[in-house]
């Protein structure tokens, strides 16, 4: 089953809760606020108030992730590994990508996340995307602003890219380490879609959220108020370095999947990230059972290939 979802771009400089304003070149939130530019350490790390790593208490550095090298391919993407070519399809412009591995009980695991846009005058949902890095196959989904369906039963939220949308594909590969993305040379990506498929864009929950330094790292959080009783809420955010590229994968689900209720504000606070983010798009998804009467069913084929990528990817995320 797929959640509705809205993006919201964030620029961060407090943790103070800020009001979103609408940005007038596609269907997200900005919360504007100025960016900082600093130059990496060795390791890729940018302090952004002075001291050291081994600085304790309050007196602790804030550090900003950075990883890689500063730079842009040759078609003009901002990247962390410059030396990756990023080669898209006609249909999507390929604007920032972040790597990133992290390990665990199986091994190295490489988190990709790819902001694409659609530069065609003819509206996409439900991507199922086809990438790979060199001759890895990456296994992911495209992340977008929530739609509703309108041809099927709709309680859930739809992925799409209206002309001009961004979205993030958020993909996964087991077995790549940093020396393979020293060593890259071409991140590929291509993907089926629905054409022109009916829908609106959802109503979202409000959503008030700031970065917050917390004992473990850096959250996203804040307040949701929804505006009618949802229930599987979840929240994905993807937070940016100072260049832009997003770099890490925060998730948060508050009221454990269960009913939210029209008007009541609740609290929401992601997982942590060790580096501060320069800035952060936010995604929610929910269901809405309200909505179940207003279409009518039919096979939905698509909805299960889109399905089987999400267990797919799940499947190289969770550790033995």
């Amino acid at each position: 089953m797929r959640w509705w979802s809205l993006v919201l771009l964030v620029a961060c400089g407090s943790s103070e809760p800020v009001d979103p304003t609408p940005r007038p070149d596609a269907d997200v939130l900005r919360f504007d606020a100025s960016m900082l530019n600093p130059t990496p350490d060795a390791g890729g790390r940018i302090p952004l108030d002075g001291g050291t790593e081994s600085d304790a208490g309050p007196e602790t550095p804030r550090w900003m992730c950075n990883l890689g090298r500063p730079g842009t391919t040759l078609g003009g993407v901002v990247t962390s590994y410059p030396n990756i070519e990023v080669r898209s399809e006609p249909r999507f412009r390929a604007r920032a990508v972040g790597y990133s591995v992290k390990r665990d009980s199986r091994g190295p695991l490489l988190l990709v996340l790819l902001e694409i846009e659609n530069v065609t005058s003819e509206s996409y949902c439900g991507l199922i995307p086809e990438s790979y890095l060199d001759d890895v196959e990456l296994v992911g989904l495209v992340e977008t602003p929530a739609h509703f369906q309108t041809d099927f039963t709709s309680t859930v939220t739809s992925d799409c890219l209206p002309p001009g949308g961004r979205g993030i594909y958020d993909a996964v590969a087991r077995g790549v380490d940093l020396i393979d993305l020293e060593e890259g040379r071409l991140l590929t990506f291509r993907s089926r879609s629905e054409l022109n498929a009916p829908s609106v864009l959802a109503a979202p929950p409000r959503l008030n959220v700031a970065t917050t330094r917390l004992d473990d790292g850096w959250a996203v959080a804040g307040t949701l108020t929804p505006v009618q009783t949802i229930r599987n809420y979840g929240l994905r955010v993807y937070a940016r370095d100072a260049r832009g590229i997003p770099y890490a994968r925060l998730l948060a689900y508050p009221g454990e999947l269960g009913n939210l209720y029209a008007g009541t504000p609740y609290d929401v606070q992601s997982e942590t990230t060790l580096c501060e983010p320069a800035s952060f798009d936010a995604y929610q998804s929910w269901i809405d059972d309200s909505r179940r009467a207003l279409s009518t069913a039919r096979p939905q084929p698509h909805r299960a290939a889109l399905e089987e990528l999400r267990r797919r990817r799940q499947a190289l995320i969770d550790p033995l």
